[in-house]
């Protein structure tokens, strides 16, 4: 018969390995979440990663986060997403959800579910841009009657709960003042300040975790009727916030977006590292100007960019799966993205509710007619040493055709719906990763096609 003192050390001992275990579970888990090869940064106007290779983003909004849907997303998402080819989404995050109290960083928000996420994109080969979302611009503001997200209700609560009161609270911000239109001092931040302090405090959490492409500053500021807002207010508002991100660390990613119904801010920041992002460029659903107002759009806009140094990605772009046009309307988009090697994101991924751009309909069925027309093979990126003209995916054909200028390895995803049948002017043809494959073109190749 054992002893009751021999009982009580074997039970102590197992309890000892059971809290080891777990915590070498965790800290595995931890260092996933923080390692990746592949680190990207700018450089010659593109998106690199470590050894200068050029990295298109392309994938979707992960929609939920923004707006206290903490249930919709599931790693098979992820992996769903992956399998698709995609390489990127895009986070939306609120500072509602950061700051519930002023100077309080609620970090559950993060360690329950935004942690969560980038794990399970880490573990799918997905980068993660975290997006500062507003819709609406705070939660204060009900009398639309749809949820809104943003900023805190505390920093906006004294302004009525009307249109008049949501222009004065814009306003206020982009004016520089504090919580409820306050005067602002040393005791009291202004609003941007805080703003400011809270993007350092994400950053620090995230400081060197490759697997987050990047920092999008402030989705869609609404410009509020301010004179000087895309030359002056705008540019020195997101200098503050990248100013404060690299802070903390100081290599990041930062992405900035132009202002509600503009062309583009004229002044952009001056500081290196940077994304320049558009929202649905030519219009969407009936407002879809057709394939040539799209072009147009996108040569202001790359023209911009490139003036400026910067690559270009559009952060949101989709259209309901009742338009009539639909399928027009995304090859029209993503044979131009194509063209131009423009990272882009679809709104939205989601489950929640039944809007039509959504990927899922309210009864979690995939919408396919979007996604039969979404997911395709792409060039996802092309070495240091090549240079790409031009690349096309014609959908009827299921042929993609990249044109060069100098040879080298060129990365293209190959969703799980599609596999190669033949190629041409290819030398080898090796596996990156699950959904990627590695053509390399035969000496003085002008261009290769790939048959799916």
């Amino acid at each position: 018969m054992v002893s009751q003192r021999v009982k009580t050390t074997v039970l102590v001992l197992a309890v000892l390995l059971l809290v080891l275990a777990m915590s070498v579970e965790e800290a595995s888990a931890t260092l996933k979440v923080q390692k990746r090869t592949a680190e990207l940064t700018i450089s010659g106007g593109r998106v690199v990663d470590s050894r200068g290779n050029a990295v298109i983003l392309r994938g979707v909004n992960m929609y939920g986060y923004q707006s206290g849907y903490w249930w919709g997303h599931q790693e098979s998402d992820y992996a769903l997403i992956a399998s698709w080819g995609f390489n990127v989404v895009r986070l939306p995050i609120a500072w509602n959800y950061i700051e519930p109290t002023p100077g309080y960083y609620d970090d559950s928000y993060f360690s329950n579910y935004v942690d969560r996420d980038i794990g399970w994109a880490q573990r799918n080969s997905i980068y993660v841009i975290l997006d500062m979302h507003q819709d609406g611009w705070s939660p204060h503001f009900t009398f639309p009657g749809w949820q809104q997200n943003g900023l805190p209700a505390w920093a906006v609560s004294g302004y009525p709960d009307n249109q008049e009161g949501l222009t004065k609270a814009r306003q206020d911000f982009w004016n520089g003042l504090g919580p409820n239109g306050s005067q602002p001092n040393d005791s009291n931040p202004s609003l941007q300040d805080r703003l400011a302090a809270a993007w350092k405090h994400v950053a620090s959490r995230y400081a060197g975790n490759s697997v987050i492409a990047g920092f999008d500053l402030f989705n869609e500021p609404p410009p509020a009727g301010l004179q000087g807002f895309g030359t002056e207010i705008l540019p020195a508002f997101y200098t503050k916030m990248i100013d404060s991100i690299r802070s903390a660390d100081p290599n990041r990613i930062c992405v900035w977006e132009e202002g509600d119904n503009l062309a583009y801010p004229t002044a952009p920041p001056k500081r290196p590292n940077l994304i320049y992002s558009t929202h649905y460029p030519g219009g969407y659903g009936d407002s879809y100007g057709g394939v040539a107002a799209l072009t147009a759009d996108l040569q202001t806009e790359l023209s911009a960019s490139q003036s400026w140094g910067m690559p270009l990605f559009i952060g949101e772009w989709g259209v309901v799966d009742t338009y009539s046009a639909l399928a027009q309307y995304i090859n029209d988009n993503l044979a131009l993205y194509d063209q131009y090697g423009i990272g882009s994101a679809w709104w939205a991924y989601s489950k929640e509710g039944d809007f039509g751009m959504y990927l899922f309909d309210g009864h979690n069925n995939l919408r396919t007619s979007i996604t039969n027309c979404l997911v395709r093979p792409y060039l996802v990126g092309y070495a240091n040493s090549v240079t790409v003209t031009s690349s096309h995916f014609d959908a009827s054909s299921r042929v993609l055709q990249v044109d060069l200028q100098s040879v080298g390895e060129l990365p293209v995803s190959v969703p799980s719906s599609f596999s190669i049948i033949s190629t041409a002017n290819i030398a080898s043809t090796t596996r990156a990763g699950k959904y990627t494959v590695v053509l390399t073109p035969a000496d003085q190749a002008s261009s290769i096609q790939i048959q799916f």
